[in-house]
């Protein structure tokens, strides 16, 4: 649909659709995301502050609906520019986020307007060749009539009765390989994650190549230091070091943690090529312990998950061979199957031919159970 058919259909059931117009008006547009997102709980100006911390974040890509008559927000998405790794190439990524309408004007077709922008933008605006949301069980019919494609990510559940020293000690345990090599591990907290972002990085982009996988997002030094650190907020995040306690040695690892509504999950990862796997499972056995320790702590009312269920995407175990003992594979209904996919042909159909091979790239990765999409980089 085209800009000006949009700005119609919106005029008839006196609305308007355009982007975020000022400072302001973004601090309303984080307002109405907070009411149309207030089943899940969190600070109201969570999503401003998330806005603030995307290095790509601009206004233009900031979508609403107005009522013409009041000037109020009524509905919102926001179209993240991401860039993925698909088939060894690196592919400018549309995604959506942050699609809501405000409760009190819900059955008027707000959605719908929504929609019609956010794929008119992405197809004319965005210069990406692949559109991508999280969706819902409950609305992912509706993004389907826009032509995205429903792809899994395959998860595992994570075995904490490995017998290698996993246990729940605080952070700076170590423990030492079947080959002799001495690790420990250590707390990152989020302005530490900002001081040593190179050194993670090294490590994600190491553990993409070393798992196989396509889809994750490539980062750079301002999503690193911003970004990074938000996301992870509240979750653990525990580096692994060789050497003991004294000495000083080299990050071969790293793994964050987050307590989620179906579990623990492994929400980022990364690790050198050539580090033991051994280590690896220690090392996310290790924060595993130590995030249901801190979660009881922190919150002993709580019902906790008996025995708590500890997720990370099947794409780690298999492609550090991880022994049976470590993570069990085999039970499906524990995938993510929120993530969408839809080519991007863009102006006139310039970009078709470069949509299609990405978008088969990513498509054939999922059907593979290759395809990744870290939870820490969701939009």
């Amino acid at each position: 649909m085209s800009a000006a058919a949009v700005a119609a259909v919106a005029a008839a059931g006196g609305f308007e659709v355009r982007a975020v117009g000022s400072e302001e008006e973004l601090v309303a547009w984080g307002a109405l995301c907070a009411r149309g997102f207030s089943h899940r709980g969190g600070a109201p100006t969570r999503f401003y502050d998330k806005y603030r911390v995307d290095p790509t974040a601009a206004l233009a890509a900031t979508r609403v609906v107005a009522e013409h008559s009041s000037g109020r927000l009524v509905g919102s998405v926001r179209v993240f520019a991401r860039t993925w790794r698909a088939g060894g190439d690196a592919v400018a990524v549309a995604g959506l986020g942050e699609v809501c309408s405000d409760p009190d004007y819900r059955g008027r077709g707000i959605a719908r307007l929504i929609m019609d922008d956010a794929v008119r933008f992405c197809e004319e605006d965005s210069g990406a060749v692949v559109s991508a949301l999280h969706a819902a069980t409950a609305v992912a019919p509706l993004y389907a009539q826009y032509g995205y494609t429903s792809v899994r990510i395959p998860y595992a559940v994570l075995r904490l009765d490995g017998g290698d020293g996993g246990g729940d000690g605080g952070a700076g345990a170590g423990w030492r390989s079947p080959s002799g090599v001495d690790y420990r591990a250590r707390e990152l907290t989020s302005t530490a994650i900002a001081h040593e972002w190179e050194r993670l990085a090294v490590l994600h982009d190491a553990a993409t190549a070393r798992l196989g996988v396509t889809g994750t997002t490539q980062r750079d030094g301002r999503y690193w230091a911003t970004w990074m650190p938000y996301v992870t907020a509240g979750a653990l995040f525990i580096v692994l070091e060789t050497g003991g306690a004294a000495a000083e040695g080299a990050v071969e690892a790293y793994a964050c943690i987050a307590k989620k509504p179906d579990g623990f999950k492994l929400i980022d990862f990364g690790c050198s090529a050539d580090v033991d796997a051994s280590a690896v499972a220690w090392l996310l056995r290790f924060t595993a312990a130590a995030a249901i320790a801190a979660n009881a702590a922190s919150d002993p009312a709580s019902s906790p998950l008996v025995p708590p269920v500890v997720l990370l995407p099947a794409a780690v175990p298999r492609g550090l061979h991880f022994d049976a003992d470590v993570a069990d594979l085999g039970d499906a209904t524990r995938d993510d199957a929120g993530w969408m996919l839809r080519p991007l042909a863009g102006p006139a159909g310039r970009r078709a031919d470069e949509s299609r091979v990405a978008y088969t790239a990513l498509v054939d990765a999922a059907a593979g159970g290759t395809f990744l999409v870290w939870q820490s980089d969701s939009f």
